[in-house]
């Protein structure tokens, strides 16, 4: 009984001897545990800059982070120890301060392109960002990295814009040539050239001005037409009479154009005059300055002026310096009369429609650095659009207009307009290769050829939109 007693009071000393040995053995995690607590608010205090030396930041842009608030020191630690958009945080912080805007774009730059190290131009871009009053829009789209550096900024980039893309049906348009339109014998006649805006008319044709034609801008046409460009040679006086009255003359060019255009709107009544100066253009030379109130009057409305040289001499056949003097006293002319709308005549015929041995000095020529739109010969069949690998803006073909060649071009299949309107954000037509990846996402775009503006593509097959 005794020795029970005795065993139960050892095992009572025993259990309460570890008790007081698991305490003490314990107490300097307890005591640590204490002082940590108590010291962690001084911990917390450490001078920014001695933590930013851990980080992997340059030594000057740690020290720009170090001069800001102690806030804004955390928040950067915090949330953008990513140094690969270190460009970008030093663009934020130099004025001192990060507002919410910086904040939000740090994080949203951070989240979309931290893991790839930003090049200044692309840090910049998404710098500017920052004026565009919803510029959180943009990390939602699909932009990737490596266009970022190649889009010209914009305070407008994240306005919705609607284009229309052409379906590729043809490359090819018809330019017709026209002189004379009282000298039946070598051209043709009114009552000729009435028939054929008729004729083309009835066949879907729709005219067009040279410098939409250069841009691939078909948006005055209606789907369905078909874009057709008229050009006039040599400022005949059938092209354009004004009567002793004042008024157009309706039985030359000019006004079987505007008479037309009454019945046929949507025929329009643009057109292109190619005039030389040696003479009087539009004749009436009885009236020395009528010709000013004409190409005033071509000049402002719709019509295109081009230069056929100053005095019609075939540029094929003279040396270069006489090319020179050719253009430079036509253009040196028109400013002097028509002031800055010369910029407009930027365009040449040649003289007998003949090109040049040595093309590069047409194409190398400018007066006062502007230098030819576009150039144009007297011969050849369809002219390729723009966006196709034959164009070459200095021997763009033309037809001579006569009954035959009309009834081939009524036959002939030459590009008509059918039309893709597609809303989209404007940053994606500020980069070819992004526009086109846009396009390719689109359900509503079929497969098929396509262009818009100078950019020609195919669509294979149709691709869902990804979620954004």
């Amino acid at each position: 009984m005794k020795t029970r007693l005795k065993i139960k009071k050892s095992l009572l000393i025993y259990e309460d001897r570890r008790r007081t040995i698991g305490f003490l053995s314990k107490f300097p995690i307890y005591l640590f545990s204490i002082v940590l607590f108590l010291a962690l608010p001084i911990f917390m205090n450490v001078n920014p800059y001695e933590r930013l030396l851990d980080t992997s930041f340059s030594k000057d842009l740690s020290l720009k982070i170090s001069l800001l608030k102690r806030e804004e020191v955390n928040f950067l630690l915090k949330n953008l120890l990513n140094t690969n958009i270190s460009s970008l945080i030093e663009m934020t912080v130099k004025d001192g301060k990060l507002d919410e805007r910086d904040k939000n774009l740090l994080i949203l730059s951070n989240s979309k392109y931290g893991s790839n190290k930003l090049k200044e131009a692309q840090a910049r871009f998404l710098y500017e960002l920052k004026v565009i009053p919803d510029f959180k829009r943009f990390f939602k789209e699909n932009i990737k990295l490596k266009y970022l550096s190649e889009i010209k900024f914009e305070e407008d980039l994240l306005s919705e814009v609607e284009v229309e893309i052409y379906k590729l049906n043809s490359d090819k348009i018809p330019i017709l040539m026209y002189h004379m339109l009282d000298y039946p014998y070598r051209w043709i006649d009114e009552k000729t050239f009435k028939s054929h805006l008729e004729k083309l008319y009835n066949a879907g044709f729709t005219t067009v001005s040279v410098n939409d034609f250069l841009k691939n801008d078909f948006s005055s046409v209606q789907d369905g037409k078909k874009p057709i460009i008229l050009t006039f040679d040599d400022a005949f006086e059938s092209q354009f009479r004004i009567l002793k009255n004042g008024s157009i003359d309706p039985e030359t060019g000019v006004g079987m154009l505007e008479e037309n255009y009454k019945l046929h709107p949507n025929f329009g009544r643009k057109a292109a005059f190619f005039i030389f100066l040696s003479k009087y253009p539009f004749g009436q030379a009885n009236q020395p300055k009528l010709w000013f109130k004409k190409v005033n009057y071509l000049y402002d409305n719709e019509y295109d002026i081009g230069c056929h040289t100053y005095s019609h001499v075939n540029l094929s056949m003279v040396p270069a310096e006489r090319i020179s003097r050719e253009l430079n006293a036509f253009y040196t002319e028109m400013e002097e009369i028509f002031g800055e709308k010369f910029k407009k005549s930027m365009l040449l015929a040649y003289p007998d429609g003949d090109l040049l041995d040595n093309m590069k000095i047409i194409e190398n020529y400018a007066y006062k650095r502007y230098s030819f739109d576009a150039c144009f010969s007297a011969w050849g069949w369809l002219a390729p659009l723009p966006v196709s690998p034959e164009f070459n803006r200095y021997k763009i073909p033309r037809i001579e207009a006569n009954n035959e060649s009309i009834e081939e071009i009524l036959k002939a299949q030459t590009f008509k307009k059918e039309t893709i309107k597609i809303k989209l954000l404007k940053i994606y037509i500020t980069n070819d290769q992004l526009f086109k990846e846009y396009i390719n996402e689109k359900e509503e775009v079929p497969p098929g050829n396509f262009f818009y503006k100078n950019l020609k593509f195919s669509i294979s097959s149709k691709v869902k939109t990804p979620n954004k």
